[in-house]
């Protein structure tokens, strides 16, 4: 049989080397080579030139001297011989290496010199190359199994893959798993990420039979772009649950948009999980509450939730939750509740949740599960036990397995067992598990988690990168080229209005109509051709956001006040040289729509309500460019955004497909000119359903000197 090459040499390898092996079985390398010792069943050799045996192992002097090339090698030596050990390895044909070793990057500037000799070494052999500064890589497949990790914690063999990048974490995770009595597949420490990034890793995970769920912490992204392409194609087979760090700005920087300002690393984590449809985790506690009911049941089929309780306050509490959540909680048909009725007291509830009042009769948990599962009307189950005399959960808990084991049905299940001592966990040992929680609560977020996968996958079916109209991306590239030939962008980037407004005008957008006057008697006669109502706008350097700064007056109905409005605006607003007028737009549904280009991810798009309080609001959401018509739906189904389009107080329907429309049309204009750093559309004017939306203020700031890319369509798998 060939050698394993590529990612089959670091994950499935036939033969491992330890350069660096100690004999001290407490050292990080003896305690690496002991696990290796213990799990590997292929050919093991300790690099060491100060040693001949440890312990029943042969050692060798260097990665050269062995009798055969091997698969992969673990560098667990100083780190001033770490550069010379690798080309050693790569010299020796090894066909994946893993460097234990810190003191590179996250040191000092000899380390971190180090780290870019050892990245440009391991992109030329262009091997598998995993740290450095890591704990390293263990795999539990039977016929690949190695813990390459100086954990003392031996991992319990499952279905679940870790991807950390924090050695510390990977301790952890297989412990807080195995409390679960959940197993791992797969634990790859990726430390520094020099070379191997959270990118292949998944990549690989997509053809590994024992995955079925992945745990994914990160600290930084490898590549969020590539990631959008990678994670997307593995969620649709496999959830990926991942908890992203470093969520908060170190210091508030001063944004001159408030697209911006908003764009926090915590909204572009969140925006690229989404998009990828990596559920959120914002806690360990949830990365292992969602794991467990992902890895030991199936993916719930909708929102539709019943709930199963001895005691009525639980139950009330998990219906507060479910309805919080989002998710339902239908009221049983008369059928259903008439064959409960059969079995059950008078006293007990049975319209959802049904309420067993205080019962402790397996027999009963068992029937009226037997009986939800066959009605079939719901898409998952939450059984909630109280136990009022001693000693009866495992008897509840054995009825519910049993009926799970012997029952054919698609629905979800999960259980709360409301009890301390001891701690739940999950609920028998042979498949299908039921995962049991202490609250009700933490059940129903974990559920709510999985129904958002399901309905991110069902979504995916209609994905799509095409707008509801074609562009004319070549006139739009010649009206932004003219823009920039005409050194328009000299206030720091920032277009002037006329160029804006012809800019989104060549993108299909609606802009309001508006002229430029630089007196009193302009400004009237613009009123006259634009027709009243009209708004003034003070135009001055600098004035970033004009209603803040007074510099806005609505409504002007006559020339009498437009007259008062321009002499007021010119005397008051410092710096002031010529106004805005602007026909009046009567709609007080007001959204934004922004971008502002983030390092690494490229173009974020933000949609969300608009006006002078966006900030104050929080609600604005985000996602990565380019939008699909799901990217674009999504964000207009934001609840708050979702609530200003719709009727309210006898309000019409806002235009949402309008609105959808628009910002696909914004991603073209990213698309076509990727230039644009920065984009405010604040506020733009969703008038009644059917007549569409209007941009009454508008700024765009560009990055000329950027080198621009080739123009091309991207696409998901």
């Amino acid at each position: 049989m060939s050698a394993p090459t590529g990612m089959d040499a670091l994950l499935r390898p036939r033969s491992i080397a330890l350069i660096g092996a100690s004999r001290d079985p407490e050292s990080m390398s003896g305690t690496l080579l002991s696990n290796l010792a213990e799990s590997f069943d292929g050919r093991l050799y300790p690099v060491n030139p100060n040693a001949s045996q440890i312990g029943s192992l042969t050692c060798y002097p260097s990665i050269d001297k062995l009798p055969e090339s091997v698969d992969l090698a673990f560098i667990a030596v100083p780190s001033r011989f770490v550069l010379d050990v690798a080309r050693r390895c790569i010299d020796a044909d090894v066909g994946a290496i893993v460097v234990i070793t810190a003191g590179f990057g996250e040191t000092d500037d000899a380390g971190r010199q180090r780290a870019v000799e050892l990245q440009k070494l391991a992109s030329d052999a262009g091997i598998p190359f995993v740290g450095p500064n890591c704990l390293g890589l263990l795999s539990t497949a039977t016929e690949s199994a190695f813990n390459g990790t100086f954990s003392a914690t031996q991992p319990q063999a499952g279905n679940v893959a870790v991807c950390t990048q924090s050695g510390a974490l990977g301790f952890v995770f297989p412990e807080c798993n195995r409390r679960w009595n959940i197993g791992i597949s797969k634990l790859v420490s990726l430390g520094n990420k020099l070379c191997l990034g959270e990118n292949d890793i998944l990549t690989a995970l997509n053809d590994d039979p024992q995955t079925d769920v992945v745990q994914l912490y990160l600290e930084s992204f490898q590549d969020p772009r590539e990631f959008r392409q990678v994670a997307s194609r593995l969620s649709q087979a496999k959830p990926i649950v991942g908890l992203k760090a470093g969520r908060t700005a170190s210091g508030k920087r001063a944004a001159s948009s408030h697209t911006a300002a908003l764009a926090t690393p915590a909204r572009a984590a969140d925006a690229l999980f989404q998009q990828s449809g990596v559920i959120t985790a914002t806690s360990l506690e949830e990365l292992f509450d969602v794991t467990a009911l992902l890895a030991t049941q199936p993916l719930p089929r909708g929102r539709r939730i019943a709930v199963l309780s001895n005691a009525g306050g639980p139950g009330v509490l998990c219906a507060d939750a479910v309805e919080a959540a989002g998710l339902e909680l239908p009221e049983f048909s008369t059928d259903l509740q008439n064959r409960l009725r059969e079995f059950l007291p008078a006293e007990a509830t049975v319209r959802n949740p049904i309420d067993l009042i205080g019962s402790t009769s397996p027999d009963e948990f068992r029937r009226c599960l037997e009986e939800i599962l066959a009605a079939d009307e719901t898409d998952a189950v939450i059984v909630i036990y109280v136990p009022r005399l001693a000693a009866t959960s495992e008897d509840i808990a054995a009825a519910l397995v049993d009926v799970a084991q012997h029952t054919e049905s698609s629905q979800t299940l999960l259980s709360v067992f409301m009890q301390l001592d001891p701690a739940p966990s999950l609920l028998g040992h042979a498949s299908p598990q039921i995962p049991a929680w202490t609250y009700p609560e933490s059940a129903v977020a974990a559920l709510a988690a999985a129904v958002e996968l399901t309905e991110w996958r069902q979504r995916r079916a209609r994905l799509s990168f095409e707008s509801q109209a074609e562009l004319d991306t070549q006139q739009l590239r010649e009206v932004f080229d003219q823009a920039v030939a005409r050194d328009n962008a000299s206030d720091n980037g920032w277009l002037p209005s006329d160029a804006t407004s012809a800019l989104l005008r060549a993108a299909g957008i609606p802009v309001v109509p508006e002229t430029i006057a630089h007196t009193g008697a302009e400004a009237v006669f613009a009123a006259e051709q634009i027709d009243y109502p009209v708004v003034a706008k003070a135009i001055a350097p600098g004035l970033v956001h004009r209603t803040e700064a007074g510099a806005v007056v609505v409504d002007l109905q006559d020339e009498a006040h437009l007259k008062a409005a321009a002499m007021r605006l010119f005397e008051d607003v410092p710096g002031c040289n010529s106004l805005h007028i602007q026909k009046f737009i009567d709609c007080d549904r007001e959204m934004l729509v922004g971008v502002s280009r983030e390092p690494g991810f490229g173009h974020l798009i933000a949609f969300g309500p608009g006006g002078t309080q966006v900030e104050a609001l929080g609600q604005t959401a985000f996602r990565m460019h380019p939008l699909s018509i799901v990217d674009a739906e999504e964000l207009v189904e934001q609840p708050l955004a979702k609530a200003l389009l719709g009727r309210f107080r006898g309000r019409e329907l806002g235009d949402r497909q309008a609105v959808v429309d628009l910002l696909l049309r914004i991603s073209q204009l990213l698309t076509t000119c990727p230039e644009i750093a920065e984009l405010d559309l604040n506020p733009v004017k969703v008038l009644e359903e059917g007549h569409g939306v209007c941009v009454v203020d508008a700024r765009v700031r560009i990055v000329p000197d950027n080198a621009r890319p080739a123009v091309q369509q991207e696409t998901l798998p």
